[in-house]
């Protein structure tokens, strides 16, 4: 193929030659042409054959892709096809991997011009039911990929003042998402500064009318308060955030449907989707899809009570659990809506000319049996005009009329969700359906049942372990009567022994979990069953180079089962397993005798992917790509340290250490880090001293992190001998670098000092200008400390210049945390927020929660001396939230100084006066003492309450404050005080 020929995929596919386009027929040869092309690499005929032939045996599949590949070869277009007798590549010009190349060389000016529609159209290959969920996951990524690169570009314009080019990048965005009311601000703001008020009221009025449409939804009050002052003219800043989220219906009906013994919960929404669904003309057939024991059928009957009076002739349900042959299908459907089949004549001539004029809801149930019989659908619906038909099924009909309605488990509270005693309500929890449901079913036993915060936390336990599916609820909940609600939580983590039905007037396919998934089980190909047992290794998901990689599959299989409810779909290209599925998984991948093995592709997989994040973050690459990163798979992570703790060392401990930086600063448990390397460092007759050394190191800094200074002095000191003695002199820089940090937290700040100073000769001496510039800004701090105010300033400001010239983001991060406050002490408040709000800005994008949250205490005390309370308020909350959940006790202690001052600042005497009491409990029992800035506004605090409080009560208060144990217990107290 000439270089001057393109395939474009962008819109419906197009061939453009010399500046020429001709359209793409879309035949399956050329299908195929387009996945390879897209793919651009070699890709096995094995692949190919799961694309286009899921359900077939591989034999017949392979000879499918054979004819395929030979039909292919006939297109004037197709000479780069190149194939062997596995695998078949071609490498082509595509405006898709033009896009992906500008993405990657971070050309955000050209992407609009390759992003012209979405990927494909709106094509969407309705027979073939695989393809179609390539090219869905395909278009979520590159639609994804496409709104980041627009996001990024307006940060790069804002940076440079050019809010004209702002607004029209923001614009694009808005196209896209025009409901995305922190893009919208972000453009009101920026079409203001560059100019033009009244583009930015215009959008703004269309974005209003849009909402208008839903009387429950209003704009939020910070965006009405953008728009008063963009229309009073005032001045504003452009701080983005990009940079950085039913009818009652009449008894009367046609055809009677089933009762129902016990209410129906939540599904609000889908319900509402659902039924705008059925008001659309072209929307004549949808399947509710979902694994069993979802719920579908209860959605269906509701919706179908719902509906009755939407149709002329009512709504007809059908249930079609009991069929056992396709050939029944026609007589039971001809029973349920009323018509006589008339003898030796065809019964689907009859059913069709009996529809022909009906306004009718056909509601079939449990269609996953007799999908050989789907076409029957097709032909009644082409028959009439108004008919329309709700199948619910586990898998899809593979029809080209079929909208398929993907049904997930009901809402329960996310692990994000606080779960601490003074949170757990009924109040806080009853918006949750998954809580509701459960409650319920439990009640229907145990009517007296009344329940205690244990109980609550009992069951949100017991909906995320379900992730919500409302039939192993109720099963669970039937229990109640015998157990209690903690016991039933724990014992769900042991068996399914309580997903056996206690009920006898379930049907039969729903009195067992196991009995289902077996069902489902049975049915799949040996390549399906293999794929979904090694699945189950995974924890908390995976990305689809994982599941290839250590799942050894591909991800035609995985679509395959995701088209059949086994597998769930994260998009843009995340796969995972609801926990009943992924115990009953583990269950037959225990039986294979293959687990060993896939225990360690998991371990090399994830160990390969902890080295290449520690080489980014260390040239300061792709920060907040890995700070995502290690959100999404912080579980895969806890699940593969232990594995290779056990049977990988030494390759387990050079894992800890790539792993540490990442797992510091995106919020992972300095604890858990302390634990695994105590574990590998058991095995130090196996490990190299250098290694040991780090170990020993990285150690002592978490014990650090958390006032642990003694232990911390002790792994430091041991970890520097070692690391001198191997000759590896970087780590002894930072070794000695982070004794001089526990010195200084100790209050020996000129130990802290000379210490600092020793490795930022070492450094010097080795020429290592990473070290050089870590150590520089941490001698920052301990001559700050020491009161040498002026050293401070010029030490932070050499800081500054350096990480800038070695674009060190992270240091630079922390670095203006620290001269900020020096700009506070000398009286220079603006330039003060300024440093402050670009280290924020640093640490988000970074990821970098520690910092983002000290950052954010510091501001709120800046705000705080201008007499702001209440915004220093909002902001030094956030920060100890973080704080807390990081488990950083020394900040966080500090944190709570500064808020007790603002609390009083509030007229808050008493919550002021509790947190006197906590941060002396805490101190003690972690052995903190406080920095200067925090014992003066503790001083402060305590003098005033003495003077302002009744003894007895500022007595009481503090023994309150005293009685918190943890940050946690702390938290829980700030949280329930409204402010």
């Amino acid at each position: 193929m000439k270089m001057s020929t393109q395939l474009l995929f962008f819109g419906r596919p197009r061939l453009s030659f010399e500046g020429k386009a001709r359209s793409i027929r879309l035949n399956n040869p050329n299908l195929l042409l387009i996945y390879l092309a897209v793919r651009g690499d070699w890709v096995s005929r094995s692949e190919l054959a799961f694309l286009f032939r899921p359900d077939d045996d591989e034999v017949s599949a392979l000879k499918h892709v054979r004819l395929l590949l030979h039909r292919a070869k006939k297109n004037d277009w197709a000479a780069a096809l190149e194939v062997d007798r596995y695998r078949a590549r071609f490498v082509v010009n595509t405006d898709v991997a033009s896009f992906k190349t500008a993405l990657q060389n971070q050309e955000w000016a050209s992407l609009s011009k390759h992003y012209c529609q979405p990927f494909f159209g709106d094509y969407g290959a309705a027979d073939l039911p695989t393809y179609a969920a390539w090219l869905e996951l395909e278009r979520e990524s590159l639609a994804s990929s496409y709104q980041e690169g627009l996001r990024l570009y307006a940060q790069k314009l804002a940076k440079g003042q050019n809010f004209a080019g702002v607004s029209q990048v923001l614009g694009d965005l808005l196209r896209l998402d025009p409901l995305n009311e922190e893009v919208l601000r972000d453009y009101l703001s920026a079409s203001y500064l560059a100019g033009q008020s009244d583009q930015a009221l215009s959008a703004f009025q269309a974005f209003q009318s849009q909402l208008d449409a839903d009387a429950e939804t209003k704009p939020l009050k910070e965006t009405l308060e953008l728009v008063e002052a963009i229309r009073n003219q005032e001045e504003i800043s452009y701080l983005s955030h990009s940079q950085l989220e039913s009818q009652q219906a009449s008894s009367k009906a046609s055809y009677s449907l089933p009762k129902q013994s016990t209410r129906f919960v939540g599904r609000k929404h889908e319900l509402e989707s659902l039924g705008e669904l059925l008001e659309k003309d072209d929307c004549r057939l949808i399947t509710l899809i979902g694994m069993g024991g979802m719920g579908k059928t209860r959605l269906a009957l509701e919706l179908a009570r719902q509906r009755q009076e939407a149709h002329k002739d009512g709504v007809c349900f059908v249930p079609l659990a009991a069929l056992s042959s396709t050939d029944s299908l026609p007589s039971t459907l001809a029973n349920a809506i009323g018509l006589t089949l008339l003898p030796r004549q065809d019964p689907k001539v009859q059913l069709i000319q009996f529809l022909a004029d009906k306004d009718l809801l056909l509601v079939l149930d449990n269609f996953e049996h007799l999908i050989g019989a789907a076409p029957l659908l097709g032909e009644l619906l082409e028959g009439s005009t108004f008919v329309k038909i709700l199948v619910t099924s586990r898998e899809s009909l593979q029809l080209g009329s079929e909208w398929l309605f993907d049904l997930e488990g009901l809402s329960y509270p996310p692990k994000q969700t606080t779960t601490r005693p003074g949170k757990l309500t009924h109040e806080a929890l009853e918006s949750y359906d998954a809580i509701t449901l459960f409650i319920n079913a439990a009640k229907r036993v145990a009517p007296r049942l009344e329940l205690s915060k244990e109980d609550l936390r009992a069951v949100v336990a017991i909906c995320r372990h379900v992730e919500g599916l409302p039939l192993a609820l109720e099963l669970a909940a039937s229990w109640a009567k015998t157990m209690n609600l903690e016991a039933i939580a724990e014992e769900l983590k042991k068996n399914d022994r309580l997903f056996e039905a206690r009920h006898t007037d379930l049907p039969e396919r729903h009195r067992n979990i196991a009995a289902i998934l077996e069902r489902s089980w049975q049915g799949l190909s040996q390549k399906k069953q293999e794929t979904l047992a090694n699945l189950s290794v995974f924890q908390g998901g995976c990305t689809l180079e994982a599941a290839e990689e250590v799942a050894c599959t591909h991800f035609t299989v995985l679509l395959s089962l995701v088209n059949e409810s086994l597998l769930k779909r994260v998009p843009p290209n995340r796969f995972d397993l609801h926990p009943l599925v992924k115990r009953f998984a583990r269950d037959r991948l225990a039986d294979s005798g293959t687990e060993k093995q896939l225990k360690d592709r998991h371990f090399f997989f994830y160990r390969k992917e902890a080295e290449q994040s520690d080489l980014e973050f260390q040239q300061g690459q792709r920060h907040g790509f890995w700070g995502d990163w290690f959100s999404l798979e912080q579980e895969n992570l806890r699940s593969a340290l232990p594995f290779g703790l056990e049977h990988h060392i030494p390759e387990v401990a050079d894992f800890i250490l790539s792993i540490q930086t990442i797992w510091a600063t995106s919020g992972g448990s300095y604890e858990e880090l302390i634990a695994f390397t105590d574990r590998a460092l058991e095995h130090r007759t196996s490990l190299p001293d250098g290694v040991s050394a780090r170990l020993l190191i990285l150690k002592g800094k978490c014990q650090h992190r958390i006032s642990l200074l003694d232990e911390a002095k002790a792994a430091l000191s041991e970890g520097a001998e070692l690391a001198e003695q191997s000759g590896v002199l970087k780590d002894a820089c930072q070794a000695l670098t982070m004794l001089g940090a526990v010195a200084s937290d100790q209050g020996n700040h000129k130990a802290g000092i000379s210490l600092a100073e020793e490795g930022l000769e070492l450094a010097k001496k080795i020429k290592d200008s990473r070290q050089h510039l870590l150590i520089l800004g941490i001698l920052g701090v301990f001559v700050s400390r020491d009161g040498d105010q002026a050293r401070a300033l010029t030490v932070f400001e050499e800081t500054i210049a350096l990480a800038r010239k070695q674009n060190a983001k992270k240091v630079l991060a922390g670095t203006l945390i620290n001269i900020s406050s020096l700009y506070r002490n000398n009286n220079l408040p603006a330039k003060a927020e300024a440093a402050y709000l670009e280290s924020i800005s640093l640490a988000e994008e970074l990821k970098d929660l520690d910092a983002k949250s000290v950052a954010q205490m510091n501001l709120g005390h800046l705000y705080l001396e201008q007499n702001e309370p209440r915004k220093a308020y909002d902001l030094q909350l956030q920060g100890l939230q973080t704080l807390a959940n990081l488990e950083n006790r020394f900040w966080f202690i500090h944190a709570l100084a500064l808020l007790g001052r603002t609390y009083f600042a509030l007229g808050k005497q008493t919550e002021s006066a509790i947190l006197l009491g906590a941060i002396q409990r805490l101190c003690e029992s972690f052995n903190v003492t406080l920095m200067a800035a925090s014992q003066k506004e503790h001083r402060f605090v305590l003098e005033e309450s003495k003077k302002q409080m009744d003894e007895t009560l500022l007595h009481s208060s503090m023994e309150k404050g005293k009685a918190m144990t943890s940050a946690h217990e702390v938290m829980s107290f700030i949280e329930s005080m409204s402010v």
